[in-house]
């Protein structure tokens, strides 16, 4: 207990460290409002009453000079300037004054102990101490006295010294304790203030520390603005042209990606649908052969702004170099929708271009793919609408085309076996197989040679890369292979003593539109070392009408050189007999889609009547391919058909098989 009171003692005494004239000013003035309404109030009553006092023993004088003092008081207590601790005293004696007049004397007297340390608070928690402590003394001596001299204490009020010691007790007792709690009310005062200081004090560093770097951020921006204005416009353009093609001004590859992986977040997170749609020029390079890269440039530059126009606000063009373009359209509600875009996509492409004062035309291949339905990320949807894309050109453009799976393995396939292609002309992995032609009575009379790729993974058929070799060129090359091959072979078995027959090898359109096709054909054969007389060169009816008079000087020299040939798949193409008549030509191959319906099609017998007649008469052999059933045969035995191919004699060969039917000669009977 005792150590207890020793702490709060401590506590009371550290009150004194802080300045009550800068940390209890506020607290006063709140306390100074109480104070001055009381002290005018119980001044104005003790004034009243001196008067009234005066009147009834004529004290005037005592009643001019403490109403004096009171004016002056409460002049005093109203003046600003005047510390409010004076202020405050002021208050308290005219208080404590009014209550020694109008009350007991032993109640005024006592109350008098009380005020000079109400008073002393107001300077200072050890002030308050030291008049009580002075309070105490004077209480002890005046009882002394009251002890040892004569004095009337009924004066005073009390009737006795026990209860004169009584009153002084309990007044000294209530100062204590008046003095220790307003000490502890001053001490918490004044941690709030100081915990308040330091708060306002660490408040305002931050805030001047947020002053200087907004100032410094402000400095940077400054600086920032004045780099870019300082920036020469060459400059501009080229951290303008990082991101963006230069001749369209369209973002490019790279920049268009980074949009596409910004729409991809926002699209999963509101769970919405968009297209991405690949865009290519069909036959870019003929347009620049043509009009030149001026002009190849103007139709770029018109069609990326006619696609700016089509598109929404936040709709993206880009361009991806060469003759592509790729379209963002963002939140697509149904993947149907995405054909009205198509449709004015279409408007805009076919739209004719001036170009140095001539109307050109132009078509596209277009391929779209949709998150999250075919692609989960932004390069994956740009590889599958690009991969639609290049199966509309190959299909032959001017068309547009979902991504689906199908297609996605379709050209995974593809890319797999024009690889494969370059390594297989190399290797010289293609090879002949032979099916015999044979005439109306089962003998054979020659045959014709099929190209077989004979891979590491298997025979792959012609229809499986014939399309790709086309496409990029390696047909050359491997039709120049499968004809030495084929001449060689024939060179062997005649060699061998068998009857010279004649070998069919087809020329593809690439083949036969190449430039150099008459050279590579003569030193083949001379390599080959089989005379042209038994060779027969099957061309397809679209390869000669593209260009007839190329095809009228190839077919000439070809003939002259002692080559037959031959029109392939006739029936299927542009031409007509009448057209064909002035070629250098042989045979007439009748297509084996007209073969497959008779003799049951009343049409297709009346086309494959008409086609043999036509041919004899004007001095063409008739060869009809596909023949696969007997009654197929015996009708065109009774129109008159020269020779026959087709599964109903024997499948395509290999050499070696091959060779056991030339020794029986004799097909079927």
């Amino acid at each position: 207990m005792i150590n207890r009171m020793v702490e709060f003692w401590k506590h009371l005494l550290e009150v004194s460290r802080y300045d009550p004239e800068q940390d209890l000013d506020r607290w006063r003035e709140q306390l100074f409002t109480i104070i001055y309404p009381l002290a005018l109030v119980v001044g104005l009553a003790l004034c009243a009453l001196t008067i009234h006092d005066a009147f009834a023993s004529d004290a005037y004088l005592a009643t001019i000079l403490a109403v004096t003092v009171y004016g002056i008081a409460m002049t005093v207590m109203a003046l600003r300037r005047i510390p409010v601790r004076i202020r405050m005293g002021i208050g308290l004696m005219i208080f404590f004054s009014s209550v020694f007049f109008q009350s007991s004397p032993v109640v005024g007297y006592l109350s008098l102990f009380s005020l000079p340390p109400l008073i002393a608070l107001l300077v200072s928690f050890n002030a308050a101490i030291s008049a009580l402590v002075a309070n105490t003394i004077l209480f002890t001596l005046l009882s002394y006295h009251f002890l040892h001299y004569d004095l009337d204490i009924i004066h005073f009020g009390v009737d006795s010294m026990e209860r004169w010691v009584l009153y002084g007790i309990v007044f000294l007792f209530l100062d204590l304790i008046i003095t220790l709690c307003f000490g502890l009310l001053t001490k918490g005062l004044a941690q709030i203030i100081t915990l308040e200081r330091e708060a306002r004090r660490a408040l305002n560093e931050k805030e001047r520390h947020l002053e200087e770097a907004n100032a410094r951020l402000a400095n940077e921006a400054l600086q920032r603005e004045h780099m870019k204005e300082t920036l020469s416009e060459t400059e501009r353009k080229a951290i303008f042209y990082i991101s963006h093609d230069r001749l369209t001004n369209l973002p490019n590859r790279d920049s268009f990606i980074q949009r596409l992986g910004v729409e991809i977040m926002k699209a999963r997170n509101r769970g919405q649908l968009f297209a991405a749609m690949a865009i290519g020029i069909d036959k870019f390079k003929h347009i620049n052969s043509i009009y030149g890269t001026p002009g190849g440039d103007a139709i770029l530059a018109g069609l990326a702004e006619r696609l700016r126009g089509i598109v929404r606000d936040h709709d993206v063009v880009g361009r991806f170099g060469d003759d592509r373009f790729m379209v963002l359209f963002s939140d697509i509600a149904r993947v149907e929708d995405t054909l009205n875009v198509v449709q004015k996509v279409w408007e805009a492409v076919e739209r004719p271009f001036q170009i140095v004062g001539q109307e050109v035309r132009i078509s596209a291949s277009m391929g779209l793919c949709f998150f999250p339905l075919d692609a989960k990320s932004p390069e994956e949807l740009v590889k599958n609408a690009e991969t639609a894309m290049f199966a509309v050109k190959e299909s032959g453009g001017g068309a547009h085309r979902f991504f689906d799976e199908k297609l996605n393995t379709d050209m995974t396939e593809r890319v797999t076996i024009e690889r494969m292609l370059r390594d297989a002309v190399t290797r010289d992995e293609f090879v002949p197989y032979f099916q015999p032609k044979v005439d109306r009575y089962g003998y054979l009379l020659g045959m014709e040679s099929l190209i077989r790729w004979n891979s590491s993974n298997g025979l792959i058929m012609p229809s499986h890369f014939i399309p790709i070799a086309e496409q990029n060129g390696s047909i050359v090359d491997i039709g120049e292979r499968i004809l030495y091959h084929s001449c060689r072979q024939n060179r062997a078995w005649q060699d061998d003593g068998f009857v010279p027959k004649k070998v069919s090898v087809n020329l593809s359109p690439f083949e036969f539109r190449h430039p150099d096709l008459i050279r590579r054909i003569r030193d083949t054969i001379e390599k080959s070392g089989l005379d042209p007389m038994w060779l027969e060169l099957e061309i397809t009816e679209s390869g000669i009408v593209r260009n007839e008079k190329d095809a009228i000087v190839k077919l000439t020299e070809l003939h002259e050189m002692g080559v037959t040939l031959s029109i392939d798949d006739f029936g299927t193409g542009y031409s007509s007999l009448s057209k064909l008549k002035d070629y250098p030509l042989d045979t007439l191959k009748i297509d084996k889609t007209f073969i497959d319906n008779l003799p049951t099609d009343k049409r297709a017998v009346t086309i494959v009547t008409s086609l043999i007649k036509l041919a004899h008469n004007l001095g063409f052999k008739v060869v009809a391919e596909g023949v696969e059933r007997p009654e197929q045969l015996e009708f065109l035995i009774l129109l008159g058909c020269d020779q026959f191919q087709g599964y109903l004699f024997s499948k395509p060969l290999t050499a070696d098989e091959f060779e056991s039917r030339l020794q029986r000669q004799v097909i079927m009977s």
